[in-house]
């Protein structure tokens, strides 16, 4: 499902997201960053850790393809009056976070609980599948990057290809619980995202795929 109009409704400061900006106010603060295949292989677990200023820079280099996907960014107190979550929003133990990350970026298949991501710049696509469908070609691609999977796998799954659609600045995407997940940039992006880590459900009654093990 997608939502448009989140961050007006909610009275974000959208522009303390811009690249200058973000720098200014939040330059040192220390976030930790992740591969594509980290996410499915790791939950997102990583020790690399970079200043706000060179993940800005690391973002635009093409060497590097590092994704922020971080609750520790809203943590501090002046970044946390930015984006505050609307009350129809909140969800229990749920936990917000700053996602960031250049062209390719983005997390490999993985599920987790319910999650909102709402884009305050640039295009990312989605792709998702119905808990207990999990293609076993994509299982084997699942160290690999998204772009990979999208030119080698994608092609030849037919009938059990994922969902998929691309979201736009503005746009709030909501991932149901325990739905597999990939992301991946079409281009620069920043965003805010509230998600629960735990499943409301298990996703082995649905069948047994990669994310029943």
């Amino acid at each position: 499902a997608v939502v448009d109009g989140l961050p007006e409704a909610s009275a974000w400061d959208v522009a303390a997201f811009g690249r200058q900006k973000l720098e200014d106010a939040f330059g040192e603060m220390v976030l930790t960053v992740f591969s594509p295949a980290q996410a499915a292989l790791l939950e997102g677990k990583t020790s690399r850790r970079h200043t706000v200023r060179e993940i800005l820079q690391m973002v635009r280099d093409p060497k590097h393809n590092v994704y922020v996907f971080n609750p520790d960014f809203f943590k501090n107190e002046s970044a946390g009056q930015l984006a505050t979550m609307p009350q129809w929003l909140h969800m229990p133990d749920g936990q917000r976070l700053l996602t960031l990350g250049g062209p390719r970026a983005g997390t490999q298949f993985h599920a987790h609980g319910a999650a909102f991501l709402t884009l305050l710049a640039g295009h990312k696509r989605w792709y998702l599948h119905r808990p207990g469908v999990f293609p076993e070609a994509s299982v084997r691609a699942i160290h690999r990057e998204v772009s990979d999977w999208e030119a080698e796998v994608l092609p030849g799954l037919g009938d059990s290809a994922p969902f998929g659609c691309v979201q736009r600045t503005g746009e709030t995407m909501f991932v149901p619980d325990v739905w597999p997940h990939a992301t991946i940039n079409l281009d620069e992006t920043i965003g805010v995202a509230w998600q629960r880590y735990q499943n409301a459900h298990s996703t082995c009654p649905f069948g047994e795929d990669f994310f029943c093990l």
